[in-house]
């Protein structure tokens, strides 16, 4: 790039929302106060933490501010409440174990800086478990920033196909973007929960085209548990995340493709909800939704699922993520 960190001249906003991250919240902080571009402010949302988090930076990052929510309400709604707060330009929604190489913060505004249509600018990560990212950081190189445009159309198509691809952590949006695609005045409606990264995507790649660098510019911290998540809850989220999104055809310009896949997604969430649910006994409640489903649109599959649950015929099992269901 050919600005100098002292001439790029933004405002960059960190919104980090923490709920019992006391193991990984200082790293993530101290990575930000190591940035080669100087963050402008940085809020901390703790979502009702048994440690509070302000006793936790109160000396150590007295810069750093921090709001409580007295119980915990998702990671939607903290994020909702630091967004309320800023005044960057531009918004960096961070969580609380992931870590930034010295020159995101620079890389990612140079980009957005110079390409004023752009929405947002995301980066690519390395992965590590188990809080094994000092060695990865340490032995981190900066290199030449590989950068990739993506139009509308192709941005959203490629995010549909690779939707692990993008992250909020990776991801400097636009102030104004994120105030154009918001929801009932939020970046992230409250309904849509475990799914709301998603969500956010689809309605920027819908209005904006971005840019994105293909080297690594961080660390996506993964637990050890992350793949043993409610399988229920996650397919009932991208459910109801695939239906608002089908209702928000008149906000956004989704094409005609784009929406047969959205009730595509949403008819095979359906199904893979309501086969979870038969097979935790609750049959029923699993009948109920795919009626849901039927009326909505009378798929083959979903009927398929139907009478093969009313028949009682046992159903194969299936691997997603190194889960049964």
């Amino acid at each position: 790039m050919n600005k100098s960190c002292h001439q790029l001249n933004v405002k960059v906003s960190i919104v980090i929302p923490a709920y019992n991250n006391e193991e990984t919240l200082c790293a993530t902080l101290d990575a930000l106060s190591n940035q080669t571009l100087p963050a402008f402010e940085i809020f901390v949302v703790d979502d009702g933490s048994d440690i509070e988090v302000q006793a936790l930076l109160q000396t150590a990052y007295p810069a750093v501010n921090v709001i409580r929510h007295e119980q915990n309400s998702g990671v939607q709604n903290a994020r909702n409440t630091g967004y309320n707060m800023v005044t960057g330009t531009y918004v960096l929604f961070l969580d609380a174990d992931d870590i930034l190489f010295p020159e995101f913060l620079f890389e990612m505004a140079t980009v957005l800086e110079a390409n004023k249509a752009a929405g947002a600018c995301i980066a690519n990560f390395e992965k590590c478990y188990d809080l094994g990212s000092a060695q990865i950081a340490a032995e981190h190189t900066p290199i030449e920033s590989q950068i990739q445009y993506l139009t509308v159309d192709s941005g959203l198509s490629y995010y549909l196909e690779n939707t692990g691809r993008f992250l909020p952590s990776f991801t400097m949006f636009r102030k104004t973007t994120l105030d154009d695609i918001s929801v009932q005045g939020v970046p992230f409606p409250p309904e849509v929960w475990g799914n709301e990264d998603f969500h956010l995507f689809i309605r920027l790649l819908a209005k904006y085209p971005i840019y994105v660098i293909s080297n690594p510019l961080g660390i996506y911290y993964l637990r050890n548990n992350s793949l043993s998540r409610d399988q229920i809850g996650v397919w009932a989220s991208r459910a109801v995340a695939m239906e608002s999104l089908i209702e928000l055809e008149r906000s956004f310009p989704f094409s005609p493709r784009h929406l047969k896949l959205f009730e595509r997604m949403r008819s095979s969430a359906q199904r893979r909800h309501a086969l979870l649910l038969s097979r935790n006994k609750q049959r029923q409640a699993a009948l109920a939704i795919l009626k849901t489903e039927l009326r909505r649109s009378l798929g083959i599959k979903t009927l398929v699922v139907f009478f093969m649950l009313i028949l009682r015929i046992p159903t194969r099992k299936r691997n997603f993520e190194g889960q049964e269901y």
